[in-house]
């Protein structure tokens, strides 16, 4: 994985789910060049879902894939979860691109895609 993303522009994609005790388990991979590479899964414990937690545990992901693997996050894909949404507004603010909301995609990249 180390030589294949090394250098490379990816997209985190991340996907949360609650198991029975409302515990949030998080999976996440990264796509380069249309590939995809699982990151890991992480049973978080007692944490809840929120739009705070998710953004967290989004930004953990990218300092991990970025140190681990060498590349360079740009992108993101999440479900469309109103905690999702949340997290996503807030991570707009920092000049992340979230490919799965077209309505905060500027339309100068939009043309690039």
């Amino acid at each position: 994985m180390k030589q294949q993303l090394n250098n490379k522009t990816v997209t985190i994609q991340q996907d949360d789910w609650s198991i029975i005790q409302n515990d949030l388990v998080i999976a996440t991979s990264v796509v380069s060049q249309g590939r995809g590479f699982f990151v890991d899964a992480k049973d978080t414990a007692s944490t809840h879902k929120t739009a705070e937690a998710l953004k967290t545990m989004f930004e953990d992901a990218k300092v991990h894939a970025e140190r681990t693997y060498g590349c360079d996050v740009h992108s993101f894909a999440t479900d469309k979860g109103r905690n999702n949404q949340k997290m996503r507004t807030e991570l707009e603010k920092e000049d992340v691109l979230n490919l799965q909301d077209q309505d905060i995609t500027l339309s100068s990249i939009m043309k690039l895609v």
